[in-house]
Protein backbone atom coordinates (compact mmCIF):
# COMPACT_ATOMS: atom_id res chain seq x y z
CA UNK A 1 0.00 0.00 0.00
CA UNK A 2 2.83 2.43 0.81
CA UNK A 3 4.21 1.66 -2.64
CA UNK A 4 1.16 3.48 -4.06
CA UNK A 5 0.43 6.10 -1.39
CA UNK A 6 3.82 7.70 -0.68
CA UNK A 7 4.63 8.69 -4.26
CA UNK A 8 1.06 9.89 -4.76
CA UNK A 9 1.35 12.21 -1.75
CA UNK A 10 4.67 13.55 -3.00
CA UNK A 11 3.18 14.09 -6.43
CA UNK A 12 0.08 15.83 -5.09
CA UNK A 13 2.03 18.09 -2.74
CA UNK A 14 4.40 19.42 -5.36
CA UNK A 15 1.95 19.10 -8.28
CA UNK A 16 4.99 17.67 -10.02
CA UNK A 17 6.42 21.11 -10.83
CA UNK A 18 9.56 19.56 -12.29
CA UNK A 19 7.80 16.28 -12.90
CA UNK A 20 10.72 14.24 -11.69
CA UNK A 21 8.30 11.70 -10.22
CA UNK A 22 5.55 9.94 -12.08
CA UNK A 23 3.46 6.83 -11.63
CA UNK A 24 2.49 4.24 -14.20
CA UNK A 25 -0.42 1.85 -13.74
CA UNK A 26 -0.62 -0.94 -16.30
CA UNK A 27 -2.36 -4.19 -17.14
CA UNK A 28 0.04 -6.62 -18.79
CA UNK A 29 -0.64 -9.88 -20.58
CA UNK A 30 2.40 -12.18 -20.42
CA UNK A 31 3.08 -15.13 -22.70
CA UNK A 32 5.73 -17.75 -21.97
CA UNK A 33 8.09 -18.40 -24.87
CA UNK A 34 9.21 -21.80 -23.60
CA UNK A 35 8.54 -24.35 -20.85
CA UNK A 36 10.43 -24.89 -17.61
CA UNK A 37 11.13 -28.58 -18.28
CA UNK A 38 11.17 -30.99 -21.21
CA UNK A 39 8.96 -33.41 -19.28
CA UNK A 40 5.32 -32.31 -19.82
CA UNK A 41 4.10 -33.91 -16.58
CA UNK A 42 6.53 -31.82 -14.53
CA UNK A 43 5.38 -28.69 -16.34
CA UNK A 44 1.72 -29.53 -15.71
CA UNK A 45 2.43 -29.59 -12.00
CA UNK A 46 3.43 -25.93 -12.14
CA UNK A 47 1.18 -23.01 -13.02
CA UNK A 48 0.82 -22.26 -16.71
CA UNK A 49 3.48 -20.16 -18.38
CA UNK A 50 1.22 -17.19 -19.00
CA UNK A 51 -0.34 -14.64 -16.68
CA UNK A 52 -2.25 -11.38 -16.44
CA UNK A 53 -0.32 -8.84 -14.37
CA UNK A 54 -1.52 -5.73 -12.57
CA UNK A 55 1.54 -3.51 -12.43
CA UNK A 56 2.49 -0.19 -10.85
CA UNK A 57 5.77 1.60 -11.44
CA UNK A 58 7.48 4.56 -9.76
CA UNK A 59 9.78 6.58 -12.01
CA UNK A 60 12.30 9.21 -10.87
CA UNK A 61 14.45 11.35 -13.15
CA UNK A 62 18.00 12.01 -11.93
CA UNK A 63 18.84 14.10 -15.00
CA UNK A 64 16.86 15.40 -17.94
CA UNK A 65 16.68 12.01 -19.65
CA UNK A 66 18.10 9.37 -17.28
CA UNK A 67 16.24 7.98 -14.31
CA UNK A 68 15.61 5.05 -12.01
CA UNK A 69 12.44 3.07 -11.42
CA UNK A 70 10.86 0.36 -9.34
CA UNK A 71 7.83 -1.68 -10.31
CA UNK A 72 5.61 -4.16 -8.55
CA UNK A 73 3.37 -6.66 -10.32
CA UNK A 74 0.64 -8.92 -8.99
CA UNK A 75 0.35 -11.90 -11.33
CA UNK A 76 -2.84 -13.88 -11.87
CA UNK A 77 -2.15 -17.42 -13.11
CA UNK A 78 -4.16 -20.44 -14.12
CA UNK A 79 -3.31 -24.05 -13.29
CA UNK A 80 -3.76 -27.45 -14.85
CA UNK A 81 -6.83 -28.86 -13.14
CA UNK A 82 -7.17 -32.40 -11.82
CA UNK A 83 -3.53 -33.17 -12.42
CA UNK A 84 -2.27 -36.47 -11.01
CA UNK A 85 1.06 -36.71 -9.26
CA UNK A 86 2.11 -40.32 -9.78
CA UNK A 87 5.05 -41.90 -11.60
CA UNK A 88 6.25 -38.80 -13.48
CA UNK A 89 9.67 -40.35 -14.05
CA UNK A 90 8.57 -43.99 -14.34
CA UNK A 91 10.00 -44.70 -10.91
CA UNK A 92 7.99 -47.90 -10.59
CA UNK A 93 6.81 -50.65 -12.90
CA UNK A 94 3.07 -50.41 -12.44
CA UNK A 95 2.73 -54.04 -13.46
CA UNK A 96 4.46 -54.93 -10.18
CA UNK A 97 3.23 -52.04 -8.00
CA UNK A 98 -0.09 -50.31 -7.56
CA UNK A 99 -0.86 -46.80 -6.39
CA UNK A 100 -2.27 -46.87 -2.86
CA UNK A 101 -2.59 -43.11 -2.37
CA UNK A 102 -1.62 -39.83 -3.95
CA UNK A 103 -1.82 -36.17 -3.03
CA UNK A 104 -1.48 -33.15 -5.26
CA UNK A 105 -1.92 -29.65 -3.84
CA UNK A 106 -2.91 -26.99 -6.37
CA UNK A 107 -2.32 -23.39 -5.35
CA UNK A 108 -4.65 -21.99 -7.99
CA UNK A 109 -6.05 -19.41 -5.56
CA UNK A 110 -2.69 -17.76 -4.96
CA UNK A 111 -1.39 -14.92 -7.14
CA UNK A 112 2.29 -14.42 -7.78
CA UNK A 113 4.36 -11.26 -7.52
CA UNK A 114 7.31 -9.62 -9.23
CA UNK A 115 9.48 -6.76 -7.96
CA UNK A 116 11.97 -5.05 -10.27
CA UNK A 117 14.34 -2.09 -9.91
CA UNK A 118 16.46 -0.55 -12.63
CA UNK A 119 17.19 2.42 -14.85
CA UNK A 120 15.59 4.06 -17.88
CA UNK A 121 16.29 6.60 -20.58
CA UNK A 122 13.58 8.99 -21.73
CA UNK A 123 13.45 10.00 -25.40
CA UNK A 124 11.33 13.13 -25.71
CA UNK A 125 9.16 14.23 -28.60
CA UNK A 126 6.37 16.80 -28.86
CA UNK A 127 3.47 14.79 -27.40
CA UNK A 128 5.10 11.43 -27.47
CA UNK A 129 7.80 9.83 -25.31
CA UNK A 130 9.70 6.58 -25.70
CA UNK A 131 11.24 5.04 -22.58
CA UNK A 132 13.36 1.86 -22.51
CA UNK A 133 13.70 0.31 -19.03
CA UNK A 134 16.30 -2.23 -17.93
CA UNK A 135 15.96 -3.84 -14.52
CA UNK A 136 16.63 -6.81 -12.25
CA UNK A 137 14.44 -8.25 -9.57
CA UNK A 138 12.72 -11.18 -7.91
CA UNK A 139 9.70 -13.24 -8.87
CA UNK A 140 7.69 -15.06 -6.22
CA UNK A 141 6.83 -18.60 -7.28
CA UNK A 142 3.91 -20.42 -5.70
CA UNK A 143 4.56 -24.10 -6.34
CA UNK A 144 2.45 -27.18 -5.66
CA UNK A 145 3.25 -30.08 -3.42
CA UNK A 146 2.87 -33.70 -4.49
CA UNK A 147 3.41 -37.13 -3.01
CA UNK A 148 2.19 -40.66 -3.51
CA UNK A 149 2.57 -44.15 -2.07
CA UNK A 150 2.96 -47.42 -3.96
CA UNK A 151 2.63 -50.97 -2.71
CA UNK A 152 4.11 -54.03 -4.33
CA UNK A 153 1.62 -56.72 -5.35
CA UNK A 154 1.38 -59.66 -2.93
CA UNK A 155 3.92 -58.19 -0.46
CA UNK A 156 3.98 -55.59 2.30
CA UNK A 157 6.65 -53.52 0.53
CA UNK A 158 5.58 -49.88 0.33
CA UNK A 159 7.37 -46.74 -0.82
CA UNK A 160 6.58 -43.06 -0.50
CA UNK A 161 7.54 -40.64 -3.26
CA UNK A 162 7.73 -36.91 -2.77
CA UNK A 163 7.96 -34.48 -5.70
CA UNK A 164 9.67 -31.16 -5.06
CA UNK A 165 9.55 -28.29 -7.50
CA UNK A 166 12.32 -25.69 -7.09
CA UNK A 167 14.08 -27.49 -4.20
CA UNK A 168 16.90 -25.96 -2.20
CA UNK A 169 19.83 -27.93 -0.80
CA UNK A 170 17.74 -29.23 2.10
CA UNK A 171 14.85 -30.44 -0.09
CA UNK A 172 12.61 -27.55 0.86
CA UNK A 173 10.97 -25.33 -1.74
CA UNK A 174 12.93 -22.28 -2.87
CA UNK A 175 10.19 -20.12 -4.36
CA UNK A 176 12.15 -17.05 -5.55
CA UNK A 177 13.40 -16.50 -9.07
CA UNK A 178 15.94 -13.88 -10.11
CA UNK A 179 14.72 -12.11 -13.22
CA UNK A 180 15.94 -9.48 -15.63
CA UNK A 181 13.49 -7.34 -17.56
CA UNK A 182 13.78 -5.17 -20.64
CA UNK A 183 10.75 -3.00 -21.32
CA UNK A 184 10.03 -0.44 -24.01
CA UNK A 185 7.22 1.94 -23.08
CA UNK A 186 5.68 4.54 -25.34
CA UNK A 187 3.43 7.26 -23.98
CA UNK A 188 1.11 9.76 -25.60
CA UNK A 189 0.38 12.89 -23.59
CA UNK A 190 -3.33 13.49 -23.04
CA UNK A 191 -2.98 16.39 -20.60
CA UNK A 192 -0.09 18.11 -18.87
CA UNK A 193 -0.07 15.41 -16.18
CA UNK A 194 -1.66 12.37 -17.81
CA UNK A 195 -0.53 10.04 -20.58
CA UNK A 196 -1.68 6.85 -22.22
CA UNK A 197 1.02 4.15 -22.22
CA UNK A 198 1.69 1.11 -24.35
CA UNK A 199 4.57 -1.23 -23.61
CA UNK A 200 6.30 -4.43 -24.59
CA UNK A 201 8.29 -6.34 -21.98
CA UNK A 202 10.83 -9.16 -22.30
CA UNK A 203 11.78 -11.12 -19.17
CA UNK A 204 14.46 -13.72 -18.63
CA UNK A 205 14.45 -15.89 -15.50
CA UNK A 206 18.09 -16.19 -14.49
CA UNK A 207 17.32 -18.92 -11.97
CA UNK A 208 17.18 -22.35 -13.58
CA UNK A 209 14.52 -24.49 -11.90
CA UNK A 210 15.08 -27.95 -10.49
CA UNK A 211 12.72 -30.84 -9.93
CA UNK A 212 13.46 -33.62 -7.48
CA UNK A 213 11.79 -36.98 -6.84
CA UNK A 214 12.69 -38.50 -3.47
CA UNK A 215 11.67 -42.11 -2.78
CA UNK A 216 11.70 -43.34 0.82
CA UNK A 217 10.85 -46.60 2.54
CA UNK A 218 7.35 -46.38 4.00
CA UNK A 219 8.36 -48.04 7.27
CA UNK A 220 11.74 -46.63 8.28
CA UNK A 221 11.88 -43.44 6.18
CA UNK A 222 15.25 -44.27 4.65
CA UNK A 223 15.99 -42.76 1.24
CA UNK A 224 15.82 -45.44 -1.44
CA UNK A 225 16.28 -43.27 -4.52
CA UNK A 226 16.65 -39.62 -5.41
CA UNK A 227 16.37 -38.18 -8.92
CA UNK A 228 17.05 -34.55 -9.78
CA UNK A 229 16.26 -32.88 -13.09
CA UNK A 230 17.47 -29.43 -14.06
CA UNK A 231 15.18 -27.21 -16.06
CA UNK A 232 15.71 -24.28 -18.38
CA UNK A 233 15.74 -20.52 -18.14
CA UNK A 234 12.24 -19.26 -18.82
CA UNK A 235 11.70 -16.50 -21.39
CA UNK A 236 8.49 -14.48 -21.62
CA UNK A 237 7.05 -11.60 -23.59
CA UNK A 238 4.44 -9.19 -22.26
CA UNK A 239 2.23 -6.51 -23.77
CA UNK A 240 0.92 -3.78 -21.47
CA UNK A 241 -1.57 -0.92 -21.62
CA UNK A 242 -2.04 1.71 -18.95
CA UNK A 243 -2.04 5.27 -17.71
CA UNK A 244 0.78 7.49 -16.49
CA UNK A 245 0.29 10.36 -14.02
CA UNK A 246 2.82 13.17 -13.76
CA UNK A 247 4.37 12.71 -17.16
CA UNK A 248 5.68 15.87 -18.75
CA UNK A 249 8.51 17.76 -20.33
Amino acid sequence: MLFFIVPLIMFSGSHAQEKKFWLDFEVEQIFGLNQWFDNPDINKGLRKNRSTDLKSRINFLISRNIGVYSDLSVSLYSYNKNHKSANYLNEFDLNSYYLSSDHFSENDGNPGAKLTIGAFYKFRFKKFDLVPHLGFGLEDMYVPSASYTVKEHDTNTKYNVRYIWHPDDDNFVSDKNIITALQLTSSYKLTNTTSLTLGINYRLRLTKPKFKAVTTDNYDGSVVDEIEIKGKNMHSLGVSLGMSFGWGK
